[in-house]
């Protein structure tokens, strides 16, 4: 199974709500950029309910056959990523993504690649691993950009 990870763009450096920040036009360019290595037949397609997450997610939504992601709130900067790895383990398919934030996302690949310092994702950036099932240590990681 593959995962591929997708920090969402660059954003706005305040809301009145953190959940409320918007992409900036540069961010926005940069998840752009990022279609082009995303699997179009991906079967599970998850967002984090933050605007910002969402904006990203819709962005990229043309290179997924215009699929709508599954807003999701496992997904937030704040949850643990035990969360997540329920999610993954309860997702449908053999190729998953994930449109969040860090620190969950670093933390996420960091675990189920085994390396106990995290993934560096910095905004708009997307890991891809592999692996046959979502525990800790199982996956390894193919490719970063």
């Amino acid at each position: 199974m593959r995962l591929m990870l997708l920090r969402h763009g660059q954003a706005q450096a305040s809301a009145p709500r953190d959940e409320q920040r918007r992409l900036v036009p540069a961010g926005e360019v940069a998840i752009l950029r990022q279609r082009q290595w995303l699997d179009p037949s991906v079967s599970a397609f998850y967002c984090s309910p933050y605007q910002r997450a969402r904006e990203s997610a819709e962005l990229i939504r043309p290179t997924l056959g215009d699929r709508a992601p599954i807003i999701d709130d496992r997904l937030t900067p704040d949850q643990s990523i035990d969360g997540a790895l329920d999610l993954l383990r309860s997702a449908e398919g053999e190729s998953i993504l994930l449109v969040a934030h860090n620190p969950l996302l670093s933390h996420l690949a960091g675990v189920l690649s085994g390396d106990p310092y995290g993934v560096s994702l910095p905004t708009a950036g997307l890991v891809c691993l592999e692996a046959d099932g979502w525990f800790p240590g199982s996956a390894q990681l193919l490719w970063q950009k």
